[in-house]
């Protein structure tokens, strides 16, 4: 991210690797199959059988490292920034959604975790409430809390 000359960065992070979890897990399934699939050699089998079934258990390998690559992508190419004058929060890769906010302009934020993102992830929905009422909702957000504390040490500092 690019900052003005009189700009400084307080604090980054990104999505929680939370993110991480279903998908590793449907595609460790994924793979599983495939190796199932993979290892078949059951001699009443005929040729052509085997050869579908190889074709088969490679198309469940692409669709599981698909599965694998979409959490990649949103987690590195995520920023949620504070910076001495604003906080910028931007993800996406072909979809970006990017929002920026002036201190001066923040009413209040808010973290909401539940019991699982506080003992494990760290991770929370981050909402940020600017003046005129306005809301943005940031769910899963990596160390939510801690990017609460920064902002409201700039804020009141």
């Amino acid at each position: 991210m690019k900052l003005s000359a009189d700009e400084k960065l307080i604090y980054q992070t990104r999505f929680s690797t939370r993110i991480f979890v279903k998908p590793v897990l449907l595609a460790l399934l994924f793979f599983l199959i495939a190796a199932i699939l993979g290892g078949i050699s059951n001699s009443t089998i005929t040729p052509e059988s085997k050869s579908a079934i190889h074709y088969f258990a490679i198309a469940v390998t692409l669709v599981g490292l698909f599965v694998f690559i979409r959490p990649i992508i949103k987690y590195f190419m995520s920023q949620f920034v504070i910076t001495n004058k604003r906080i910028v929060i931007k993800h996406g890769l072909l979809a970006r959604r990017s929002y920026e906010m002036l201190l001066n302009k923040i009413e209040s934020i808010n973290v909401d975790q539940s019991l699982t993102d506080r003992l494990l992830w760290g991770a929370g929905t981050l909402v940020i409430t600017g003046t005129g009422g306005s809301k943005e909702v940031f769910d899963e957000v990596g160390k939510a809390i801690k990017f609460q504390r920064k902002l409201n040490e700039v804020l009141h500092a």
